[in-house]
């Protein structure tokens, strides 16, 4: 999570932070540890799998539905392998979607954050001039 005092400088092509600003911010294992270390290995496989897959599936540009879309997808296709246990996919495919559904909400608020902190910084700027 950032803050507006995370902000050192703000200019028109760039927004710079503080140094230390990424300490606010857990690493990716932080983020899987609590879910994964619960699940059975089965599952986890199965997330590290279809993971691997939708970072070649999903493109920057795609709209949050479509990557939900794109979670059922890759769901459908290893199941129809009938390499899988059903319940093991199904689980992995709700723990992407809910991570999903979470990075969204994260950047909805980091989002409204760095909006407050940049007309913050623009009203300081031009009360100064």
């Amino acid at each position: 999570m950032l803050f507006p005092d995370d902000v050192e400088a703000i200019d028109a092509e760039a927004i710079i932070f503080k140094e230390d600003a990424t300490n606010h911010l857990p690493s990716e294992s932080e983020e899987l540890k609590g879910f994964l270390s619960e699940k059975s290995q089965q599952v986890k496989n199965l997330v590290k799998r279809m993971g691997d897959r939708l970072h070649s599936l999903v493109s920057t540009h795609d709209r949050p539905e479509v990557v939900r879309v794109k979670i059922k997808e890759v769901r459908d296709e290893l199941a129809q392998s009938g390499q899988h246990d059903r319940n093991a996919l199904e689980e992995a495919s709700e723990f992407l979607q809910e991570k999903w559904e979470d990075f969204q909400q994260s950047v909805s608020r980091t989002g409204k954050r760095m909006k407050q902190a940049i007309d913050s910084a623009w009203k300081l700027l031009t009360h100064k001039g």
